[in-house]
């Protein structure tokens, strides 16, 4: 049996390995480097040797021009793909600030990876890495450099719709102490990027600013693909889903924040997306939630699976989840409709304990399963539509678990079973959700 479980918040766990990792600077690695973080350094920190993300089209053209060369493409062009008929309002312009910070994370953690490959740190040896070498560092390389170029896309969007607010870099730990960890990382955090940018164009549709949803979509598409070489580097379907994991911009940023940013690094940051001058609602930093049960390889049904919810530690407004009455177990995955179970509750003022089914194998859990703690009633765990309805009502969370589908799995299966999935399914009594 494979078991694999990736979490927002259990993540936090690993980040003594983060902080041992050598991520010297190095310059024939060309603007993958950072060039403030040497060895036995404990965090991440921009900006990279060229210059990044201190950077614009305006006066960098040069470093702009290298940066697309080991992009294999250019910086999206105003006009064809990020055109809006008026100026975006608040809501998709939030939407464009959440894309340029999680881009800061993403180049901080492929820069990180590809130094420690190149210098062979402890764990990304030659013997850490399974097949050609030198042919994987040259994909991260061309996914760092497009990360890069995401990442300006978007912060210069920002900036010009937010009347100047600019998306500062924070300090990053990556909780990984090899190879296959930072590349299970990648994938992982890949699927909850996926179901988030979807999340943003319908943001964008819904406040007539279609105009940019062109360009959401086309990294979008960029994403999809570097999910499939990470996932069949670790033997797993290169397309995991028929239907990607839904999910929702605050249940991202809380991911990010929870699991990668190093506390009270950028305490301004922080403070821009959750209280924003330019719209009447930010996004939520929800409290950490862990698991307590080993919910195994996600396809087993679990009656009393137990979860822990601590508050955030990192600087942020208290969303005050402890004192919290009424809380369900809510489920997302693939994009089916959001389950929830009552959830029974102990614990004091430091810390909660909530006790729901896991209905990996009645509900066919399969790919990224997003969990959190939602408020509820007396009677109840309430109706929602998406994940969007989910993350409104959510106190601690997200919990990521992979229910992993290994290619080898899918081989054994086809020569060894017949069973169909709707026999499968007819013959397993599913948990009772309370709705």
């Amino acid at each position: 049996m494979h078991t694999t479980s990736i979490t927002a918040a259990a993540l936090l766990g690993l980040s003594a390995f983060a902080a041992a990792l050598p991520t010297t600077d190095t310059s024939s690695s060309q603007s993958s480097e950072a060039s403030t973080v040497d060895a036995g350094s404990d965090a991440f920190e921009f900006p990279l040797a060229n210059g990044f993300p201190n950077i614009t089209a305006a006066k960098d053209k040069d470093i702009i021009a290298l940066i697309q060369a080991q992009a294999l493409g250019t910086l999206a062009q105003p006009g064809n793909t990020t055109a809006n008929a008026t100026k975006p309002t608040g809501a998709s312009i939030l939407g464009q600030g959440f894309v340029a910070f999680n881009e800061l994370m993403e180049v901080a953690f492929f820069t990180e990876l590809i130094s420690n490959v190149t210098n062979n740190a402890p764990g990304y040896g030659p013997d850490d890495i399974t097949g050609d070498r030198d042919q994987i560092l040259a994909i991260l390389k061309v996914h760092e450099a497009q990360e890069e170029l995401h990442q300006l896309n978007a912060a210069g969007a920002f900036t010009k719709n937010s009347g100047g607010q600019v998306v500062e870099p924070c300090k990053y730990n990556f909780p990984v102490s090899n190879f296959a960890e930072s590349i299970r990382l990648a994938a992982t955090f890949t699927d909850v990027v996926i179901g988030t940018l979807p999340a943003i164009q319908t943001i964008f549709g819904k406040n007539g600013d279609a105009g940019l949803i062109r360009g959401v979509g086309a990294s979008l598409g960029q994403e999809g693909e570097q999910d499939g070489f990470y996932r069949q580097y670790l033997g797993l379907a290169p397309a995991g889903l028929p239907f990607n994991t839904q999910s929702a911009v605050s249940l991202a940023f809380s991911a990010v924040v929870q699991s990668f940013i190093v506390a009270d690094s950028c305490p301004q940051t922080l403070e821009l997306f959750q209280n924003p001058s330019f719209t009447l609602e930010g996004l939520t930093l929800f409290d950490v939630l862990t698991p307590i049960t080993d919910l195994g390889n996600g396809k087993e049904d679990i009656q009393d699976a137990e979860f822990a919810g601590t508050p955030v530690q990192v600087n942020a407004v208290a969303v005050n989840s402890l004192v919290a009455e009424n809380l369900c177990i809510t489920y997302l995955n693939q994009n089916n409709g959001p389950i929830s179970f009552k959830a029974a509750v102990t614990g004091g003022s430091d810390k909660k304990t909530f006790t729901a089914p896991f209905p990996g194998r009645s509900l066919g859990f399969s790919g990224l399963v997003i969990t959190t703690v939602t408020t509820g009633t007396v009677d109840g765990c309430g109706a929602f539509l998406n994940a969007d309805d989910v993350a409104a009502a959510t106190k601690f969370g997200p919990f990521l678990f992979e229910a992993d589908n290994f290619i080898d799995d899918l081989i054994n299966d086809s020569s060894s079973s017949s069973t169909t999935i709707s026999e499968t399914e007819t013959s397993t009594a599913a948990p009772t959700a309370t709705n």
